[in-house]
């Protein structure tokens, strides 16, 4: 897998034995005719932050069969993803992305299948509910550690980046969650005579 820091600018397309990238988390945008011509290219992850996808930059990278675009992402210009090198549609090509986003408004454009990802703040795993095995993940991505995480899920405070407070909001989600069940079904909290905390639900 390659990993590029400034894409367009270290790199311009042609690379015909390319088959996987893993942009910068830092990235800003990803440059024109960048990887156009890699026709062996099938797996990239755009991260969470980048904002523009220029003309032509996955022209003709016809082995890449989808392609997730994060909400960060506010355009994509022609012929950037899903295209052959004579400007024809890839056939079958996905793209994965939020409701209301450049994604979306590219794909319909370009007559391109859009399937929408679910967005649930904190759900950092992906499991379906929010629960402090979401707050893990964000932990470790913050120091560094290679771990699964959907970082649009994760950032919970919407700046672009996961940070510490997004980790602290997780938490604040999962504490009003389980008050909320807890009022629902009427329980109260007592302690015994060796001060231990107990719950008593009707």
């Amino acid at each position: 897998m390659a990993k590029y820091e400034k894409v367009g600018i270290i790199f311009n397309g042609g690379c015909s034995s390319l088959k996987s990238i893993k942009l910068s988390p830092d990235l800003e945008y990803i440059s024109g005719h960048a990887f156009e011509g890699c026709t062996s290219l099938t797996s990239i992850t755009i991260p969470e932050g980048a904002t523009y996808i220029y003309n032509s930059a996955f022209a003709g990278c016809v082995s890449l069969k989808s392609i997730t675009i994060p909400k960060t992402v506010t355009k994509i210009e022609n012929n950037a993803i899903g295209k052959t090198a004579d400007s024809a549609n890839i056939e079958g090509f996905i793209i994965y992305g939020y409701k209301g986003t450049a994604a979306e408004q590219y794909a319909k454009e370009n007559g391109i299948k859009f399937i929408a990802l679910k967005y649930t703040p904190g759900d950092a795993d992906t499991s379906g509910e929010v629960t402090v095995d979401d707050v893990l993940p964000i932990r470790q991505n913050i120091a560094g550690w290679d771990v699964k995480i959907d970082e649009t899920n994760a950032d919970v405070d919407g700046d672009g980046e996961l940070s510490v407070s997004d980790a602290l909001f997780v938490q604040q989600i999962i504490r009003l969650e389980d008050n909320a069940v807890r009022r629902l079904y009427g329980c109260r909290s007592f302690y015994n005579v060796g001060g231990v905390k107990n719950e008593r639900c009707q």
